[in-house]
């Protein structure tokens, strides 16, 4: 084999890995957390960078915040954060199409914060996963450090990925 042939051949087979790779990714929304003895800016803050933790992994096609209102507002629904149980997360993730909804909330007693976190299995209705993680420190702590730890529990391979 020549090595134009090897490199042509090098090339497609590592596009086609990078689709088969893609196309296995899961669909997921990402529920705004309901907060608890913290503000609502800052749930919506540590919500959004969960998101972005969860694309870091490389394992996950989330569904953005914008789209995710926009769903809601077409259907009449309005969500403030208290959707987290198991029956709204399946009910929303319906809506929005997707394999798996994740919500939960964030509270704080303290110093100490604790994240606890649901993935649903929106087809079939049950809770694939539930991490619940404290976190001591500042709530700039939690943001950088603290939402990485919950998707290394939520998805042990993403801590090779993030």
């Amino acid at each position: 084999m020549t090595i134009k042939r090897y490199l042509y051949f090098l090339t497609t087979s590592l596009l086609l890995a990078s689709t088969v790779v893609a196309q296995e990714k899961t669909a997921v929304a990402v529920l705004q957390f309901e907060p608890r003895n913290i503000s609502q800016a800052e749930a919506v803050i540590l919500s959004d960078r969960l998101r972005a933790e969860l694309v870091g992994t490389n394992h996950f096609n989330v569904l953005e915040r914008e789209q995710m209102d926009k769903i809601l507002r077409e259907q009449k629904l309005q969500l403030t954060g208290a959707c987290s149980d198991a029956s709204c997360l399946v009910k929303v993730g319906q809506l929005m199409a997707v394999t798996k909804m994740m919500g939960g909330t964030i509270s704080k007693i303290g110093n100490t914060y604790t994240v606890q976190a649901r993935v649903i299995d929106v087809e079939k209705g049950v809770i694939e996963t539930e991490v619940s993680q404290d976190f001591t420190g500042t709530i700039e702590d939690l943001q950088q450090w603290g939402m990485k730890k919950v998707v290394w529990k939520m998805v042990p391979s993403a801590s090779l990925f993030v």
